[in-house]
């Protein structure tokens, strides 16, 4: 079955897969400063999770690196709300 870095490094890709397609989609779209603002904050934290779940798992901190990797559901979130409000 899966083994918990195996599970980390899915996690960490989606991150950096939902950072990529953030990034495209702030130039593509015709949104004023504010609205790229609003979305480019998210983009720095879906990174810095990426990053940081490395880092942990790299130190010998897996749970704590799942925990880091699986965070960003949150900010996806909040990206689902300022899209639809």
């Amino acid at each position: 079955m899966f083994n918990m870095k195996t599970l980390i490094y899915a996690c960490m890709a989606i991150n950096v897969g939902a950072a990529v397609f953030l990034l495209f989609s702030i130039f593509s779209s015709g949104q004023d400063s504010a609205g790229k603002a609003m979305v480019f904050l998210p983009i720095l934290l879906l990174l810095g999770c990426a990053v940081a779940s490395y880092f942990l798992m790299n130190n010998g901190h897996e749970t704590w690196a799942l925990v880091t990797s699986g965070f960003p559901v949150i900010i996806i979130g909040y990206l689902a709300f300022i899209s639809f409000t």
